[in-house]
């Protein structure tokens, strides 16, 4: 998740403050000023954390002053960079990659054929400058960097495209087999150990099913690999995410369906070897043991009741859910997938109370007068299997709280060799669970964000505003903007509002 954010400098160090397995060890503070413009932060993994924005000061001939900041990992300052940037250019994105900041502009607002890029060595402070033809009037959705490799993905005439610029020889193309009609792109990965580009899109086939046709590319944007996954009779394969292994073996895992519901039934994995050969595994969610945990307990044993009940009469019973799929990831030669489901809340134009008509899991509203109200995320999903394809375990993150109107990543996850951390943060509180496979080895728990100063009150915390992500390690960090007010201790202002990161480490 990308932010902008309103701050200035500062830092201060705060004592471990430890409760259960959950510590936050370091805190970075910066009071807001009026008029200032937004910080965005970006992880540099284990090089630490990156501030950057575009300040008030104003060069005619020059252009705008942009400052980035780099933090340790401790939340030391470490060093400060000034940039002039053209006046005229507008800021689209930004990545990070192999000790490297990227930030992306447009080259004025009717420049519709280049972007410019500035590229920082954070070892050496170090900038260079980068013109990239947009070959294609393509209309940018997602900007990453791989290995020197810009990826710009988006659409051209409605339809689904892909530029790479290569940063060392400045040459651009388009990767073939992208575009076309009745497709969409789904994920987008890059794979550092085989050194490709894999796309997934999603196509609807003669039968009127959606499918995913998985296409692996090399830095140089040639197609190496193009596979079209077969699933079964009046199945739709809905969202997923790819991994690829050295041997060039690849898996995905996402959701599917019925014919052609919205809703998922379960999950599914593919196997795909490098003989073009491909195995399709589904899972229901009634046949999940961990699934429906996110219930209260009372209204989950009903649930397990009714899908019993069905199975001793040879029947199933359907679920029909929203996930969003976020990564695989490989642990001791098996491999780990994590999801999140989620569904569109929805009011009546008649009613003056918000959510008062709220609808769960499967309602798809056929009235005009009913009005989006954002999502509401019900559980985290994570789902263990080998490298068959075959599932070993479930389990699950209740998260009930978190209601969105931007549809994004919330829970965030390490993975140890003997447990699976993962985390949360939603309205100034952090939620934890711990768990190994099927089992919990550590229920959810709640932790506040913690302040720089024992007698900090928290007045106001931003909503909608900040969050956790994963760092490094066994570390994570989370941000946000806060209204204090301190009444005792000498020397620090009665009230502040102020731009924070809190480091968070578990044992």
């Amino acid at each position: 998740m990308h932010y902008k954010l309103l701050i200035t400098a500062g830092f201060c160090f705060c004592s471990i403050w430890l409760l259960g397995q959950i510590e936050q060890p370091r805190r970075y503070e910066a009071s807001i000023k009026d008029g200032e413009d937004y910080y965005t932060l970006l992880s540099a993994n284990e090089n630490g954390l990156v501030l950057f924005r575009e300040t008030k000061k104003l060069d005619r001939k020059k252009g705008h002053l942009w400052e980035m900041i780099k933090l340790d990992t401790a939340l030391n300052e470490e060093w400060k960079y000034l940039h002039y940037i053209n006046i005229t250019y507008q800021f689209l994105g930004y990545d990070y990659s192999d000790d490297y900041v990227y930030l992306l502009f447009k080259p004025g607002e009717y420049n519709v054929d280049d972007w410019w890029v500035l590229k920082i060595n954070l070892l050496t402070k170090e900038a260079t400058e980068h013109n990239v033809k947009r070959i294609v009037p393509i209309s940018l959705r997602d900007f990453s960097v791989f290995e020197n490799i810009a990826i710009f993905v988006g659409q051209v005439n409605y339809r689904p495209a892909i530029i790479i610029h290569d940063f060392v020889n400045e040459r651009t193309r388009v990767l073939p087999g992208i575009y076309g009609n009745q497709t969409e792109i789904v994920d987008v990965k890059t794979d550092p150990i085989t050194n490709t580009i894999n796309v997934i899109l999603n196509e609807r086939g003669y039968d009127r099913n959606l499918t995913f046709t998985i296409k692996s590319y090399n830095k140089n944007g040639e197609l190496l690999r193009k596979t079209r996954l077969k699933p079964d009779k009046d199945i739709s394969l809905l969202d997923g995410v790819s991994t690829t292994l050295p041997s060039g073996m690849q898996f995905v895992a996402g959701t599917f369906t019925r014919k052609r519901s919205k809703y998922s039934r379960g999950m599914f994995i593919a196997r795909l070897t490098i003989d073009q050969e491909e195995e399709i595994s589904y899972y229901n969610y009634a046949d999940f043991k961990n699934f429906f945990k996110y219930m209260k307990k009372k209204r989950e044993n009903r649930v397990k009741n009714r899908i019993a009940r069905r199975r001793e009469k040879g029947k199933k019973l359907k679920f029909n859910y929203k996930v969003l799929m976020h990564k695989i990831i490989e642990r001791d030669g098996n491999f780990i997938a994590v999801g999140e489901a989620y569904y569109p809340r929805y009011y009546s134009q008649n009613s003056s109370h918000r959510g008062l008509y709220s609808y769960g899991p499967g309602y798809n509203p056929s009235y005009s007068n009913y009005n989006f109200d954002g999502f509401r995320y019900t559980h985290a999903v994570i789902l263990g299997f080998d490298k068959q394809g075959i599932k070993l375990w479930d389990n699950s993150f209740e998260i009930n709280d978190v209601v969105s109107y931007q549809l994004e990543q919330y829970v965030n996850i390490s993975v140890e060799e003997d447990k699976i951390v993962l985390l949360y943060n939603y309205d100034n509180n952090i939620k934890s669970k711990i768990i190994q496979g099927d089992e919990v080895l550590d229920g959810k728990e709640d932790y506040d964000v913690r302040l720089q100063f024992e007698k900090d009150q928290l007045k106001k915390n931003l909503e909608n505003f900040g969050g956790l992500e994963y760092w490094f390690n066994k570390s994570f960090f989370a941000y946000g903007v806060q209204e204090i007010q301190n009444t005792l201790d000498a020397d620090v202002d009665l009230n502040r509002e102020v731009f924070f990161i809190n480091k968070i480490t578990y044992n």
